[in-house]
């Protein structure tokens, strides 16, 4: 394969038939499964299967709740260090291009 180039197979974005045929085979269903969904919501003896019914159609309906990405104590940004063990180094620049030379060239 070139180096840093994609050659042969799918282009970019196409599905695989496979993933094709299993997504058509399923809508095919989707109305079946609803009803299903909503039957347990309405009916089971279970609360447990009724949340996770009615989550499961309105995760449909509406998209999934968003996920709060904050830092420690779920307050402010998610704060992410990087370091290394090496004490010979001060700097992440230095770091890189330390790891740049030592790269094998091809």
């Amino acid at each position: 394969m070139a180096k840093g180039r994609k050659t042969g197979g799918r282009l970019s974005g196409t599905p695989n038939k496979t993933t094709v045929q299993i997504r058509e085979a399923a809508r095919a269903h989707g109305d079946a499964a609803l009803a299903v969904l909503a039957h347990i919501m309405a009916e089971s003896a279970s609360d447990t299967a009724r949340i996770a019914a009615a989550r499961e159609i309105l995760d449909r309906a509406y998209g999934k709740a968003p996920q709060a990405m904050t830092g420690e104590g779920g307050e402010g940004p998610q704060r992410i260090e990087v370091g290394w063990k090496d004490g010979d180094r001060t700097s992440f620049s230095e770091f890189l291009e330390e790891a740049l030379r030592s790269e094998p060239q091809s």
